[in-house]
């Protein structure tokens, strides 16, 4: 007897949402009208928002983590494990929208939405080229790599593009 495998090949594009601990809150007040997953980051000694799938603005899966916002090696900083949580969580999804957030919404949420956007959608660029984000390179590096293996040289042209971008949005040259 022959048997016929089927393999389903879903490619999803996600919209990502960066925000700080405070534009959450805001956001779980107000609420939305579309189902939203969301990765939150706290720092390694706070706790988490007490937030509740469904019940709070539209939230419908949560991954949640504490890691400090400093380089790898450094203090209490994101694991291999951490990251491949957030790999694993995004793989999981099950809407096409996510809001990863930390505490202040600059750097390692903007780092880990730029992983999961060059991953998942194939350019992070809407990251690197805005002013407002400065992505911790170890989140970006560890969970890109759980996705896939990173490209050293290009990741040294984003971070150069991205200083770029702050330096002449800042006038600092």
């Amino acid at each position: 007897m022959l048997q016929c495998i089927y393999v389903m090949v879903v490619i999803i594009i996600l919209n990502i949402l960066i925000m700080s601990r405070k534009a959450l809150l805001n956001f779980i007040k107000f609420g939305c009208n579309f189902d939203v997953a969301l990765i939150s980051i706290t720092d390694y000694n706070q706790s988490h928002p007490h937030i509740k799938t469904v019940e709070h603005g539209g939230i419908t899966q949560i991954c949640q983590l504490k890691f400090d916002d400093v380089d790898d090696g450094e203090g209490n900083c994101i694991t291999d494990l951490d990251a491949k949580t957030i790999a694993d969580f995004v793989r999981s999804l099950t809407t096409e929208h996510l809001i990863v957030n930390c505490e202040a919404g600059i750097s390692r949420s903007s780092g880990i939405a730029a992983a999961i956007m060059k991953a998942v959608n194939g350019d992070d660029m809407e990251v690197f080229n805005n002013y407002k984000y400065f992505p911790n390179m170890a989140c970006y590096r560890k969970v890109l790599n759980q996705f896939m293996e990173i490209d050293e040289e290009s990741l040294a042209r984003k971070e150069e593009i991205n200083l770029r971008v702050l330096k002449c949005y800042y006038d600092l040259d």
